[in-house]
């Protein structure tokens, strides 16, 4: 098995840290993993938690690495932000180069962390519950396709 399949493989086998142990340490667990094994900078995963049908919200329930303090304290609705935006179009997203980007003006907090940027949105049972951002090392190579081709959960 390649190498992009074996951690395409390990990154799925996260989902069954959700039926062990608390919620909380299984996500705190998924996040570290997760950052592990893309030599990721840092590692949030926000949950669906609060809101209307068809208005839901999300904040950060699990991180690896240095976020900023807005990050988590953030609201996050369908279409706000970066991971708003994943949210809403159910797509995973990969920017190489954050400052290069489009959407650089909705990035929080970049100090210390490299300039590559992944978003996935997170399923379960094929439903939309929340969003993992990853954000690359400093120092690191960007992000590629077969890294998000890996987030895919």
């Amino acid at each position: 098995m390649g190498s992009v399949e074996n951690r395409l493989v390990r990154l799925q086998d996260l989902q069954h840290f959700l039926a062990e142990g608390s919620l909380d340490e299984s996500l705190q667990n998924q996040a570290a993993l997760t950052a592990e094994l893309l030599g990721a900078g840092s590692c949030s995963i926000m949950l669906l938690n609060s809101g209307a049908p068809g208005q839901l919200r999300m904040t950060v329930l699990a991180r690896f690495g240095k976020l900023p303090d807005a990050a988590l304290a953030a609201s996050v609705g369908q279409g706000e932000g970066i991971c708003g935006r994943v949210l809403a179009s159910g797509e995973a997203l990969l920017i190489e180069d954050i400052a290069q980007s489009e959407l650089a003006a909705l990035a929080q907090g970049r100090d210390g962390i490299g300039g590559s940027l992944m978003s996935a949105p997170l399923r379960v049972d094929g439903k939309i519950v929340g969003v993992m951002n990853v954000a690359g090392a400093k120092g690191s190579p960007p992000f590629t396709q077969a890294d998000r081709k890996s987030t895919r959960l």
